[in-house]
């Protein structure tokens, strides 16, 4: 396992080769699965042109905060968003999580992209978590879902960070995305 200030390094050296792709698989070690989610949303959001939305499939909101504002210091604004919010203004970040449930991920995507956003960036953190709490056909249907968003323009850019742990969905994500990118070794 690397240490984070490394992993952090290679965040960076790779950002231009991520920029350029829709849809990147972001490999961690297990216990770097959020920190390496949070240096890839402060990363994105201080390049990318719209907003940024990062989903956590089981963090809570004040541990994300935490760990954003420890690693972007000076950096993006954060929301906390719910169906009654206004959509992320260029540059800020929006954070959610929800309780294993991928409807509930792709409805908070489904309000917070679309037309009245821009294209969005979506960072979902700690996809491997899916694995223990959903089936694998509901797990293909969630990823087929995540390339509708990307196919209708809602979201620019998917990055999804995992472990290696959660076999079936690290073989689904994998098909499915453009590239990967290894932060574990």
């Amino acid at each position: 396992m690397l240490p984070i200030t490394k992993v952090a390094e290679r965040v960076r050296q790779s950002l231009p080769g991520i920029e350029q792709k829709t849809r990147v698989l972001a490999i961690s070690a297990p216990t770097q699965v959020n920190p390496v989610s949070v240096l890839l949303v402060c990363a994105l959001a201080r390049s990318s042109k719209g907003p940024v939305l990062f989903l956590s499939v089981d963090r809570p909101n004040d541990t994300l905060t935490r760990m954003v504002n420890k690693h972007c210091s000076n950096g993006p604004s954060i929301l906390f968003p719910n169906k009654f919010q206004d959509p992320p203004n260029a540059r800020e970040v929006s954070c959610t999580s929800s309780l294993f449930a991928p409807k509930l991920l792709l409805d908070t995507v489904g309000l917070l992209s679309g037309p009245q956003a821009g294209a969005a960036t979506l960072v979902m953190g700690n996809l491997s978590t899916l694995a223990f709490y959903n089936s694998n056909d509901r797990i293909k249907e969630f990823i087929a879902k995540l390339g509708e968003l990307c196919a209708s323009g809602a979201i620019s850019r998917l990055v999804l960070v995992m472990d290696r742990s959660a076999q079936y969905l690290y073989s689904l994500a994998s098909e499915f995305c453009e590239t990967e990118l290894d932060l574990s070794q």
